[in-house]
């Protein structure tokens, strides 16, 4: 369930809820997979990041 005070300012569910939830939140799927390539992309830099500057040691 979404609080009122993002649906007034027109915010909309990205992700879908948990299977176990009992009221299911509508979300779009389209959206959804967008969100994970860019997440997917921080974490490459961010691990790139690391490589080259060597904070792995």
């Amino acid at each position: 369930m979404v609080p009122r005070h993002f649906e007034r300012q027109g915010i909309r569910a990205c992700m879908p809820g948990r299977k176990q939830r009992k009221i299911p939140v509508k979300y779009d799927k389209r959206r959804y997979k967008r969100r994970n390539r860019i997440e997917i992309m921080f974490g490459r830099l961010k691990d790139r990041r690391r490589v080259a500057t060597r904070y792995d040691r």
